[in-house]
C-alpha cells in the first residue's frame, strides 16, 4: 500500500468516526461528558442558550464530512465514480482549505471568545482538535491523485 492509498484510507477512516459522533450527538447522545451542559462545554465551547446543537445541524454537519470521507476513497479508485479527476480534485482541495481554515482558527478562537478561556473546550481545541483538523486537511492533500 503506498503512502496516498494510506492517507485516504486513513483520512475515510477518521470522517466517517466523526460523521458518526455528530450523528450520536445529534441524536442526543453526551459522551464524552455526563450531560448537555458537559458536552457543550467540552465540545462547543458556548452557545447563547448553553444548549447543543439539534437534529438538523448535526445531521448536515455527518452528511458534509460523510461525503469528504468519500473523495480520498474516489481519488484512489476505492469508490468507483462516473466523474472526471478534476471534480474529485477540486473538492478535496476545498475540503483540505476548510480543515485548515478550522485548524488555524482554533488557535485564535480564544481572542474572539474570550469566555471558553476557563472551558475544557479550550485545552481541547489548542491540543486536539485543531491539530486534527490539520491532519486530516494533509491527509487529504496526500491522498490527491498524481
Amino acid at each position: 500500500m503506498d503512502s496516498r492509498t494510506l492517507a485516504a484510507a486513513v483520512a475515510a477512516i477518521a470522517l466517517i468516526g466523526l460523521s458518526g459522533l455528530h450523528v450520536y450527538w445529534g441524536f442526543g447522545g453526551r459522551w464524552p461528558a455526563a450531560n448537555e451542559r458537559g458536552l457543550v462545554e467540552t465540545v462547543v465551547g458556548s452557545t447563547p442558550d448553553g444548549r447543543m446543537s439539534g437534529l438538523g445541524p448535526c445531521l448536515a454537519v455527518a452528511a458534509l464530512l460523510s461525503v469528504v470521507a468519500v473523495l480520498p476513497l474516489i481519488s484512489q479508485g476505492f469508490v468507483p465514480a462516473a466523474l472526471p479527476e478534476w471534480p474529485v480534485r477540486m473538492a478535496l482541495w476545498g475540503a483540505a482549505a476548510v480543515l485548515t481554515a478550522r485548524g488555524a482558527g482554533g488557535f485564535l478562537e480564544r481572542r474572539f471568545r474570550p469566555e471558553i478561556a476557563e472551558l475544557p473546550y479550550d485545552r481541547l481545541n489548542r491540543y486536539f482538535y485543531s491539530p486534527l483538523c490539520f491532519a486530516l486537511a494533509g491527509l487529504l492533500i496526500l491522498s490527491l491523485p498524481r
